[in-house]
């Protein structure tokens, strides 16, 4: 075990078990203001990927999914564990689809841990990425998480645009014929 020295917001061990090197991070939990923890829902809900995420808080991924988790899933305490069965190896479509059952007979991240011979961390990973948990009440109120949280309005009136009908031909406006007739007539001269 290494220490690599403290910073303000975390500190990092480098943990060296059958020749693998992890790196685990404990961040101080007063880090994590609402409004951090709000902004990291936001991001969330917009899919963007747990790396960039980290990039833009300034931590792991690891650290992100245990926020996450905790936030989603009501887990605490995640973290690697380099001595399960299963470690860093590749999930099969048959471990995929016993997480699935698992998971949606509510079991515990630490059940599904055990039964798949896997980690907690890594276990998380893998359900807030293939599933869409669904944010619970509590976390919704706590951080006042609405529908659009996180959209800017420009990409919904976009959205909004490119899904309105067209009157006459019942095509999406954005690519209707009679819509780009019109448009384009003006702009020619016609």
């Amino acid at each position: 075990m290494e220490f690599l020295g403290p910073s303000l917001a975390f500190w990092t061990i480098v943990l060296t078990v059958r020749g693998i090197s992890a790196y685990v991070s404990r961040f101080d939990e007063l880090r994590w203001t609402h409004e951090m923890r709000k902004e990291l829902l936001e991001l969330y809900l917009n899919r963007m990927p747990a790396d960039m995420i980290a990039h833009h808080f300034g931590c792991s991924p690891a650290e992100i999914i245990r926020q996450v988790a905790y936030l989603v899933l009501r887990e605490r305490g995640l973290s690697e564990d380099l001595t399960a069965p299963n470690f860093g190896k590749r999930w099969t479509w048959a471990d995929d689809q016993i997480l699935r059952n698992e998971f949606q007979l509510r079991r515990p991240v630490k059940t599904i841990a055990r039964t798949l011979g896997r980690d907690r961390l890594g276990v998380a990973f893998r359900i807030l990425g293939l599933f869409d948990p669904p944010i619970p009440k509590r976390v919704i109120r706590a951080y006042q998480i609405d529908g659009q949280s996180g959209l800017h309005a420009e990409s919904v009136r976009e959205n909004q645009q490119a899904e309105a009908l067209c009157s006459q031909c019942r095509d999406v406006v954005q690519f209707c014929k009679c819509q780009f007739e019109e448009r384009e007539t003006p702009e020619l001269g016609r």
